[in-house]
């Protein structure tokens, strides 16, 4: 005799397992499973049949989506649209929290076998029969911008997408943005991605996925040309459309290499004075940390070493304790060399090799994807030390600098044995550079 509340539980549930009909915790796969064995031997209805019991017993309640796209599939699989499609409606009308996370599944599987005219019925239907809500909204959005992205191409969904923006949550506007957006970019449509990306970063207040896509593509856009000034241009729009400064940042990082390789002055300052403006507004120290680094690197390219200084002082990008006398000898090294102290600037070189001596592995250049090894870094130091001690006056002194120089380059040379090799010929440039008296 069972005694205890749990074990009557237990005799509950066997009870409703071996009673007919849909069980109370009976897996759905293996019914789901053995409704697609019937309709594969033809037996469609029968197959129907089940799963309509399954879906209108109350123990299955939580899993009538599953079973209605079951339905739906069964039919639209068997060539009987307008059975599904009125199927779908009846759904729609009486519980279209169940119809509408099935929308979007069946408008999919109608656009790839192209059957237009079904995808506008249900989207048809969903408009007449759901409740306007925002994820309702949604939903259609996506439908339709799928259907015409599929059907008529991008330059037509875009135009719908436009009249769409401030109509449809952010959530959907953002996901088509994206969508219609890349479509442009494979296209090479310049004038159509900045048609979009410019109106999508025009949108209410409150899009912020909105305007980070539109951001996103129209940076895509500009680093396709390759041109850093008008990259550095479109950032200072997207700072002023009022998009998030950890989304400028992380623009900013994806074209790194590109800016920073521009080699133009005027470029690297409106960079970083926009780098100045975003500052102020970021919050996470993530952020904070990534764009110290490349404030750092901007200034060090501006040759604004007192702000490298300043910079290095306050441990922007993360520097730690440990790492600042090595940056702080470089930068004074280059600010005396700035100045014209050549004496103090090839002292200031020396100290800097002095750490470098004692590294036991190799850096990246991040420009130019070249691997610098402790020598290579050692044998320009060491000619930076004999050009200026020739502006110095010390020619004895220089000629042992370069001396030294070529003996560090001997060194790295032979860890490149293929002449091929960018650092094999990165190192030949630089002995060929070194002065032979």
């Amino acid at each position: 005799m069972i005694k205890t509340l749990r074990g009557l539980c237990v005799i509950g549930v066997l009870l409703l397992t071996v009673s007919c009909g849909p069980k109370a915790g009976q897996d759905l796969t293996g019914v789901v499973g053995e409704a697609r064995r019937l309709a594969s031997s033809g037996q469609v209805d029968k197959a129907l049949s089940k799963l309509s019991s399954y879906y209108t017993s109350r123990h299955y309640k939580n899993n009538r989506a599953i079973l209605l796209w079951e339905m739906v599939q069964l039919e639209m699989g068997a060539n009987r649209m307008d059975a599904a499609l009125a199927r779908f409606g009846r759904a729609a009308g009486e519980a279209p929290d169940v119809a509408a996370p099935v929308m979007n599944a069946i408008e999919a599987t109608l656009i790839q076998g192209k059957q237009w005219t079904a995808v506008e019925q249900v989207l048809g239907i969903a408009k007449a029969k759901f409740k306007d809500s925002p994820a309702i909204r949604i939903l259609l959005a996506n439908g339709t911008i799928d259907l015409l992205m599929a059907r008529d191409g991008y330059k037509t969904a875009l135009v719908e997408l436009l009249k769409l923006i401030s109509e449809v949550p952010d959530e959907g506007i953002a996901r088509n943005v994206r969508i219609v957006g890349d479509a442009a970019f494979k296209a090479d449509d310049r004038p159509a991605g900045d048609a979009l990306y410019s109106a999508a970063l025009e949108s209410p207040s409150g899009y912020g996925m909105t305007r980070d896509a539109a951001a996103d593509g129209w940076m895509k856009m500009a680093a396709r040309n390759g041109s850093a000034r008008e990259m550095v241009a479109r950032l200072e729009e997207i700072n002023r459309r009022k998009v998030q400064p950890g989304v400028i940042i992380r623009l900013i990082n994806g074209a790194y290499s590109v800016l920073l390789g521009c080699n133009d002055h005027d470029t690297y300052q409106a960079l970083f004075s926009l780098c100045r403006t975003v500052e102020t507004g970021l919050t996470s120290d993530y952020d904070r940390m990534l764009l110290g680094g490349m404030m750092l690197d901007i200034s060090y390219f501006l040759e604004d070493f007192e702000a490298s200084l300043k910079l290095i002082a306050q441990g922007a990008g993360g520097i730690q304790e440990g790492q600042k006398a090595q940056m702080l000898a470089k930068v004074h090294a280059h600010l005396a060399m700035k100045n014209k102290q050549y004496r103090e600037a090839a002292n200031y070189f020396r100290e800097f090799m002095g750490f470098i001596e004692k590294q036991d592995r190799d850096e990246l250049d991040p420009l130019t994807g070249c691997r610098v090894t402790r020598e290579m870094i050692l044998g320009l130091n060491a000619k930076r030390i004999g050009d200026l001690l020739i502006s110095a006056g010390d020619p004895a002194a220089a000629h042992q600098a370069y001396e030294e120089a070529r003996g560090y380059y001997q060194k790295a040379i032979l860890e490149f044995p293929d002449p091929t090799s960018k650092e094999h010929r990165k190192v030949l440039r630089e002995v060929v550079e070194i002065p032979s008296k």
